[in-house]
């Protein structure tokens, strides 16, 4: 710097100027206009080129400019600056509060080329002065003039812009202590607006659009805006058109962008429920497959805020946009904070009134359905009760079960429906003060209808009703006839159990003739050899034919002894046996068949009374013939039988400890066996079950 200029003591002509200067600073309210309006004044003043006054981010590292004034072919530089770019050297005094020049930036041994290209020559600055203004130990801001050639800074000229540093900083801090309520009143009257617009009907657009106004306001159309609503699932997200001023064209490209934690911007925010505030997006390497957007619609600094119910549910975000790289202020912070939240209000109100315009939609929808449904329904009674029993509602099927038109029913008690039997043992308290327990009480009984007291056989569950407070309100009734398919199943059982009869009397022929076939014949066939040998042999050797003689009568004994059994065993089965239920039937069975040496055990679990006799009866003759043929095949010294009632189903299993064998060869080499067999299994698929046999050779076998 170069002595010169003002003298140590205030000149006439720098009173002069500082007096303008605060005269046109005072009654500015803008504190943007105050850095514009400085900015101007000085640069007039000193015969630069440009002048401005710039303020530092946070984190101290950034430069703002916000205005800056300059000469006519000089262009501005108004936007956000790295300060290192400009070098240590520079900014070095600055942090420490003094003022720093560069007379020629193209000559400054401290400037290399590169440098010089990037930064000086860049913005047209062959000269520099800066003066810092230092608040508490922290540099808070500066202020500068540029000149597009060299030029010598006298200590003069150096100490007036260091003195309209201080007045413009007062200026500054001053207009925002006065702006601070009129800023945060109009934002309220924006909210207030917006609300009001929303409660008035206002598409959603339109009155997110008065809170983007909001924004374009206070950042004098700098800032470019949108807001994007989440889908349903949380996954993406799709702009509000009309909510912003972006192109439509831009929207399009960004339809179902991606929310998630690898995403970038709008998607990010919303994912971590963080703003997401991208300072210049070609710095940013995960905005490199999207820099082709930033070129084609002019922006470089990117912020994305979230917006969030209370209780932090994502609902979307509100992003802007700036042709310059741009670092977010406190200011910028709180005024996105007061479009965020008004904006989920907003949003959360337009999504609830659609859920519930959906869902009202879908109730009259299922009404509608359900009236038609049931309307159709031609052989149930559908109809409600209170919640004592009287009809108060009455339908087409009702009137065709029960006999009854709705003018004739409606407001009397249910119980004209019972026979005079159920009525007076009190059936009809009983069902509903079991369904108001329980839920649901189901029947199957006589009811009665209209026409002359005819009675019907009927199916009815009534169903309790209760308002969204649990209180009992009423009964929904459904009665079907079933007098016809009673009568039908009935008949059906009639004949599965005449056809059940018919197959164990098969089955005990085939049995019974097994029997003569293996014991009586053979014994039979021995008398008759004894007694042809003992014709023939008596008069040549009646010795021998004595004995002959002899062995014949005895083996026609045993043989009228098994005949006799036999018949014993068919008489037993058919009058006796099952007397007093399975589980004493095979009791008996172990007793009068099983030999002494081989123990059987019987385990038998459920309700007997729950399976139908045929059902009984069939189970017991193939579990008998399982016994039998443990006893006469396998060897074994235990046999285990085991009887299971459940889930109205009947499951036995009989085991032993015999010898096992191959299922299909022994089936294939003995004929009589292979009939026992398969009398078990048809008994089992008449009662439409299963049988199943487990075995193999030196494995114990086991029916089931």
């Amino acid at each position: 710097m170069r002595s010169g200029g003002w003298p140590a003591g205030d000149s006439e002509e720098r009173q002069s100027f500082l007096l303008e200067l605060s005269d046109a600073l005072r009654p500015l309210a803008d504190p943007l206009a105050v850095q514009e309006v400085a900015s101007r004044l000085l640069g007039e003043h000193l015969g630069v080129d440009r002048a401005a006054y710039t303020e530092l981010k946070a984190d101290n590292e950034i430069m703002a400019v916000a205005r800056d004034w300059t000469s006519p072919g000089t262009s501005s530089v108004a936007g956000e600056y790295r300060i290192d770019e400009f070098g240590t050297f520079f900014m070095g005094p600055l942090r420490k509060g003094r003022p720093s020049a560069i007379e020629d930036a193209l000559t400054d041994p401290r400037i290399s080329r590169a440098m010089y290209e990037s930064t000086w020559s860049s913005i047209g600055v062959r000269a520099g002065l800066a003066c810092p203004l230092v608040k508490q130990g922290r540099l808070v801001a500066a202020i500068f003039v540029h000149q597009s050639g060299p030029r010598a800074w006298a200590e003069g000229e150096v100490s007036l812009v260091a003195e309209v540093g201080e007045r413009t900083w007062e200026a500054v801090e001053r207009a925002r202590a006065e702006e601070a309520p009129q800023t945060n009143e109009k934002r309220m009257r924006g909210q207030k607006e917006a609300f009001q617009a929303a409660i008035n009907g206002a598409k959603l657009e339109d009155s997110l659009a008065i809170l983007a106004g909001l924004v374009t306001e206070e950042t004098a159309g700098q800032a470019r805006t949108a807001f994007y609503i989440a889908d349903p699932d949380l996954t993406c997200l799709n702009p509000i058109r009309g909510a912003g001023d972006m192109p439509e064209t831009y929207m399009k490209q960004v339809e179902g962008f991606v929310i998630g934690m690898d995403s970038l911007a709008c998607g990010l925010a919303t994912a971590t429920g963080r703003p997401v505030l991208t300072r210049d997006v070609f710095e940013e390497p995960l905005w490199k497959p999207w820099v082709h957007l930033a070129k084609e619609y002019d922006f470089r600094g990117c912020w994305s805020f979230p917006i969030e119910t209370r209780d932090g549910k994502p609902l979307g975000t509100f992003a802007q946009y700036f042709t310059t790289a741009r670092e977010a202020a406190p200011r910028d912070l709180a005024l996105a904070d007061v479009v965020t939240q008004a904006a989920a209000i907003i949003i959360s109100r337009h999504t609830e009134a659609q859920e519930r315009a959906r869902a009202e939609e879908a109730l009259r929808a299922s009404e509608e359905r359900y009236r038609t449904l049931v309307e159709n329904v031609a052989d149930h009674a559908i109809f409600m009760l209170d919640a004592q029993g009287y009809v108060t509602e009455w339908t087409e099927g009702a009137r065709r079960v029960k006999g009854y038109s709705a003018e004739e029913v409606v407001g009397r008690h249910f119980s004209i429906f019972y026979t005079p039997e159920d009525v007076a043992s009190g059936e009809p308290e009983r069902l509903l003060e079991q369904a108001a327990r329980e839920g649901r009480a189901e029947r199957e009984a006589w009811r009665v209808r209209k026409d002359g007291g005819r009675i019907f056989w009927a199916n009815e569950v009534a169903t309790a009703v209760r308002d969204a407070g649990g209180l009992l309100v009423g009964f929904t009734k459904i009665s079907r006839d079933l007098t016809e398919h009673r009568a039908l199943e009935q008949e059906r059982e009639r004949v599965r159990a005449g056809e059940l009869t018919a197959l164990a009397e098969a089955s005990e022929r085939e049995r019974i003739s097994r029997e003569l076939h293996d014991r009586v014949a053979h014994r039979m066939g021995v008398v008759h050899q004894s007694l042809e040998l003992y014709a023939a042999l008596r008069e040549a050797d009646p010795e021998r034919a004595a004995e002959r003689l002899d062995l014949a009568r005895q083996t026609t004994r045993v043989a009228l002894d098994q005949t006799r059994a036999l018949s014993a065993e068919l008489k037993s089965l058919q009058d006796e046996e099952l007397a007093e239920g399975l589980e004493a039937a095979f009791g008996k069975l172990a007793e009068s068949y099983v030999p002494d040496d081989v123990g059987m055990d019987v385990s038998f679990s459920g309700e007997e009374s729950a399976v139908p006799g045929p059902m009984g009866t069939q189970m017991y003759l193939a579990m008998r013939e399982a016994i039998r043929n443990a006893v006469r095949h396998s060897g074994c010294s235990r046999i285990g039988v085991k009887v299971e009632v459940r889930d109205g189903e009947l499951h036995s299993v009989v085991e032993d400890d015999g010898e096992g064998f191959d299922i299909e060869a022994a089936a294939n080499a003995t004929p009589s066996w292979g009939v026992g067999l398969r009398s078990m299994r048809e008994r089992a698929e008449m009662l439409g079950g299963s049988l199943r046999v487990e075995s193999e050779p030196g494995r114990a076998p086991r029916s089931r």
